[in-house]
């Protein structure tokens, strides 16, 4: 569920982190600066009815365009940056409600395993709150991050080996163990009977339709450690929900590993 180290480590370890001029991207961070904006109110005030309106409903339409951002470009690692770009606004948006209040919800004073569980707890209970609007933000992110992998296969595949410094191949690693969690995020949250059926629907068709490309970077032990996953959700998940999950355990089964996924 959290993509933060994921998104951070694309940017670092690549070329691309400016945000291009063109009118979609320009537009994408104007609506993504609009929704923190709106964030940050409704948690100075406590006021979630902020966070439920038409206003917010125009913001989360405006940022989870798939066919805008993502069915109707090509993205090649000569423009990935752009889809880095994208991806962590997205990102963002997700951890800003998931999140929403923190820190009035986590003791100061607690040790770290309490503030995990407090923060665990946080986290399941604004998923409940902010459904409506979590049900398009994070398909959209986990289809963002799915379009990253061909270009940023093919980027590592054009370096030479001097260009595989140490330092790379860290952040590389640190992008494929953040993918992974990516993965097993959204199992769970798909796999969770405490949340709303279309919420779970939701995540369970993003991953299945994300799986090839999302696995495709995965080194094979990291992809048979999410597949004993996967399998144990699978027994208690129900029918309309395992059909997404036998299309992700298909991808996990896959040998093919090259291009990021062979570092």
């Amino acid at each position: 569920m959290l993509f933060n180290k994921l998104i951070v480590t694309f940017v670092i370890f690549f070329w691309w982190s400016s945000l291009s001029a063109n009118d979609d991207l320009s537009r994408y961070l104007e609506n993504s600066q609009k929704l923190a904006a709106l964030v940050a109110e409704a948690a100075q005030k406590h006021d979630t009815d902020l966070l439920h309106n038409n206003t917010m409903n125009a913001l989360v339409e405006a940022l989870s365009d798939e066919k805008r951002f993502l069915q109707t470009k090509t993205y090649s690692k000569d423009n990935l940056g752009d889809l880095i770009q994208i991806c962590s606004l997205s990102n963002q948006a997700v951890m800003s409600l998931v999140l929403f209040d923190l820190k009035s919800h986590i003791d100061p004073k607690a040790d770290r395993e309490k503030a995990t569980t407090q923060t665990i707890s946080l986290m399941q209970s604004n998923i409940r709150s902010f459904t409506n609007q979590l049900l398009y933000l994070q398909p959209f992110t986990i289809r963002c991050m799915a379009k990253q992998s061909k270009p940023m296969s093919d980027f590592v595949s054009s370096l030479t080996t001097e260009q595989m410094t140490p330092v790379r191949i860290q952040g590389l690693r640190k992008a494929q163990r953040g993918t992974a969690q990516l993965i097993i995020g959204g199992l769970q949250s798909s796999a969770d009977a405490t949340y709303d059926e279309a919420y779970r629907l939701a995540m369970a068709k993003a991953l299945a339709e994300s799986a090839s490309e999302l696995v495709s970077i995965l080194p094979l032990k990291m992809r048979a450690s999410i597949q004993s996953i996967t399998s144990e959700h699978s027994k208690s998940i129900p029918a309309t929900i395992k059909d997404y999950m036998n299309s992700l355990s298909e991808a996990l089964d896959d040998r093919t590993c090259d291009g990021l996924c062979a570092i």
